[in-house]
């Protein structure tokens, strides 16, 4: 464990904010509601007495999820009657994954979700591995049936539809939690929203299987995921003129208003320069917008404990880094690296999404979610190359690059979580971060970058993101490594100046402020430059809370 220091910090004074441009200026920052579509319009549907089929004159759309070949071309013939014999044949002869069909009443999305179960351990031991890779990026039921039920949302307008029926045919749970998220995440779209509120995104009505709406707890699961993504996904697409670190922690503040179970606290900048937290300070020390360090703080309403009742475990503290706009500082990026710079606060979006769910859902653990929140910018008080600051555990950093700054924003919160005391000291901590480029050249867009410190919670990750298909791989923690930070000014630099292996020095990195924790590194592109599956339109795609909803359960 370090030790504290008792050396004088290097720090700056805190930059206080400024007002350069008039409110009405800017877009409006506009929050989800916390509701979900999908119930909203189930409700509406069973308030206005909707049948299985539609009413004459309305144009209805019909969904069908069939997972199963055993009996399946019978159970579809069944509903397929209106649809021209040749047609269907056609259609389904080589079983595709989504077709879509019509008859007199409006168009028909048929869907066989080829997917698979959890992935397969080689054995049942506490440190199980998948039998391959491919059991570990193998299709889900839920993400399957998230993806194709999804994609489907973008028809609902383009066919002017009224109505939809969803039906299923050998559907499990986890199908079923994918569709109904899926439609919530088909659903969002972030000009409307932003500009003139949810009522513009106006969607069918939606009639579900009585199985289905019978089952509170599904429904309840499915939309505290779905808003909980939704939130994530909006927060990243809010251009860096309306989402600052101080707007940013008024719109956390707001989220949890009202809340029994979760409280938020903002820690301003002169309370970090008091606490130590110099790092943060210094990349945001540049900005009209002062840095702020964001805790919620999530304790589950209990009854006095019965003497056979077991003690409540430790919390969990989640840490995720909030850079509202990286320029890159004065190791400035290129206009083709910064244009989408925005989403550099993307892992603090997905903590923010957790809590929201851990919030909706109410479970009996204890949790803390951290937002290191800065701007990155470029002006006389910027920190520069070659400067040296004292971090709150004590150590000295020297700045090799301003654009390796995620990691100092994470460093200072690590050291505030891990340091909580008594019943409030964490037993394990996990981040979630876009924090390098080296991480999308190794796995690319899709894949989140994951470190761990023990394997049995790297492997929890796995199987939890394969669940989700909300997929990660491991990196090494490689020893070797560590020299690349070593520095003649201070106790390590920031980054290394290797081209090579930078994901895994970032890592490096924060784990010096681990104080030998357990301990999650998560690393991820957080956009969708493209539509893909349920994400109908480019943009923040919460990457990464799936997995941590499934982890949860796990750990």
């Amino acid at each position: 464990m370090t030790k504290k220091s008792s050396r004088k910090p290097l720090s700056r004074p805190a930059v206080k904010a400024k007002k350069s441009i008039k409110d009405d200026m800017l877009p409006k920052i506009g929050v989800l509601p916390i509701r979900s579509w999908v119930k909203d319009a189930v409700g509406e549907a069973l308030k206005d007495g909707a049948k299985p089929g539609a009413r004459a004159g309305d144009r209805h759309g019909r969904i069908f999820i069939v997972p199963s070949t055993v009996g399946a071309q019978a159970w579809l013939a069944g509903h397929l009657e209106g649809v021209p014999l040749w047609q269907r044949e056609s259609a389904l002869k080589s079983r595709p994954e989504s077709v879509l069909l019509a008859d007199d009443e409006g168009p028909i999305w048929v869907l066989m979700p080829r997917s698979h179960g959890a992935a397969k351990p080689e054995s049942s031991g506490p440190h199980e591995i998948p039998a391959s890779q491919g059991d570990a990026f193998a299709p889900s039921h839920y993400g399957r049936a998230r993806d194709l039920v999804g994609a489907c949302v973008s028809g609902f307008r383009e066919y002017k539809l009224e109505r939809i029926t969803l039906s299923g045919f050998a559907c499990s749970r986890d199908h079923w939690l994918g569709a109904l998220t899926g439609l919530d995440l088909g659903a969002y779209r972030f000009v409307p929203v932003n500009q003139n509120g949810p009522d513009a995104c106006k969607l069918p009505l939606l009639r579900l299987p009585d199985e289905v709406t019978k089952d509170t707890a599904l429904m309840d699961e499915a939309a505290a995921t779905a808003y909980s993504i939704n939130v994530a996904r909006h927060l990243v697409n809010l251009p860096g003129n309306a989402l600052n670190p101080t707007s940013y922690a008024s719109i956390v503040s707001g989220l949890f208003k009202g809340s029994k179970t979760t409280s938020v606290k903002v820690i301003g900048s002169a309370e970090l320069a008091r606490e130590g937290m110099n790092l943060i300070c210094a990349v945001g020390a540049a900005s009209p917008n002062p840095p702020c360090l964001v805790h919620i703080r999530y304790r589950p309403n209990v009854s006095p404990r019965a003497k056979s009742a077991p003690a409540p475990r430790a919390p969990i503290a989640f840490v995720g880094k909030g850079v509202t706009f990286d320029t890159g500082g004065l190791d400035i990026k290129p206009s083709s690296g910064m244009r989408w710079m925005k989403k550099d606060m993307g892992g603090s979006a997905t903590t923010v999404g957790l809590a929201l769910y851990v919030d909706a859902m109410k479970p009996a653990r204890a949790y803390d979610f951290y937002l290191a929140i800065a701007e990155n910018s470029v002006s006389a008080s910027a920190m520069r190359p070659g400067d040296v600051y004292c971090a709150r555990n004590g150590m000295t950093v020297e700045i090799h690059n301003t654009d390796a700054e995620g990691r100092l924003v994470l460093a200072d919160a690590f050291d505030y979580a891990l340091t909580r005391h008594g019943a409030d000291e964490p037993s394990l901590l996990i981040d979630t971060s876009t924090l390098t480029g080296a991480m999308r050249v190794a796995v690319g867009l899709t894949i989140s970058g994951m470190f761990a410190t023990h394997d049995h919670l790297a492997q929890a990750c796995i199987v939890a993101g394969q669940q989700a298909g909300d997929p990660c791989w491991r990196l090494p923690l490689f020893d070797e490594y560590k020299t690349a930070l070593k520095s003649q000014a201070a106790d390590l630099s920031n980054c290394s100046d290797s081209s090579f292996g930078g994901a895994i020095t970032a890592a490096l990195f924060l784990e010096k402020f681990t104080r030998g924790k357990p301990w999650i590194h998560l690393d991820y592109y957080a956009w969708n430059d493209r539509p893909t599956g349920a994400m109908v339109e480019p943009g923040g795609n919460g990457q990464a809370l799936q997995m941590l909803i499934r982890l949860l359960e796990k750990i």
